[in-house]
């Protein structure tokens, strides 16, 4: 990361240009680490010698899915929101929940997919290094907390597995309705005791419901660091606020 700073005028990142793709390569590489170790532990010494010395990364990875099999990690890092049929959205919702719990039963030891999402946990604080102090261009900034600060939270930091069983067991009694994605749940056109919101909203300045927050912002005490959605309070490396 020091060294692509130095590369940029003024030291500022792009997220999805210049960091994204190498998690992306992390993720490739784990996954290709923990297939050899299951199937062919011999050949790992081997493997992890060609991926420390690889100058040219797509070629080796190309041949590592030709010997080890594919993986695409853009399967696994959705940002587009679903699209389709509304009736048929509670069945995909279900067989995703599904899938997520066979993956997470395997664990990260027995599931090469689940070793290269953990990539994202192991890279939590490089990503706050990257984003922190206007680490990236103000609309990578927006972009990253809009879309892949979230993303990485759905990836490794979910509900546990016994929730989504939870949650199967109530869709399957009748109890819990899974809505298609709108923006009013009135939309619907069925009746509902209450409505439960999916998504946790982001939080920040604008959205704040703080009279003591409301209060400070006015009298110029504290001040966003970015417009929505990363509007949290500015604050020197120290963490005082700005």
């Amino acid at each position: 990361v020091a060294g692509l700073r130095k590369q940029k005028q003024g030291g500022q990142l792009d997220f999805q240009a210049d960091v994204l793709p190498l998690i992306k390569d992390e993720m490739r590489a784990v996954f290709y680490q923990t297939k050899v170790r299951l199937d062919a532990p011999r050949q790992l010494e081997a493997v992890q010698r060609a991926l420390h010395e690889a100058v040219a990364s797509p070629a080796l990875f190309a041949r590592l899915a030709e010997q080890w099999g594919e993986f695409d990690p853009e399967q696994w890092l959705t940002t587009q929101r679903w699209t389709g049929e509304a009736g048929t959205y509670g069945q995909w919702f279900v067989e995703w929940i599904k899938r997520d719990l066979a993956l997470s039963r395997l664990g990260t030891a027995h599931s090469p997919i689940c070793q290269a999402i953990e990539v994202w946990r192991d890279c939590r604080d490089l990503l706050r290094l990257v984003a922190d102090r206007n680490g990236l261009t103000e609309s990578s900034t927006l972009a990253f907390y809009g879309t892949w600060a979230g993303l990485g939270n759905r990836l490794v930091g979910g509900p546990q597995k016994e929730r989504h069983e939870d949650l199967l067991a109530l869709i399957d009694a009748g109890v819990v309705t899974v809505l298609a994605p709108m923006d009013d749940a009135q939309q619907a056109g069925s009746r509902f005791d209450s409505v439960i919101a999916a998504r946790v909203a982001l939080s920040g300045l604008s959205g704040n419901r703080s009279a003591l927050l409301d209060d400070l912002r006015e009298q110029g005490l504290i001040r966003a660091a970015h417009a929505w959605p990363a509007d949290g309070i500015d604050t020197d490396e120290s963490g005082r606020a700005i």
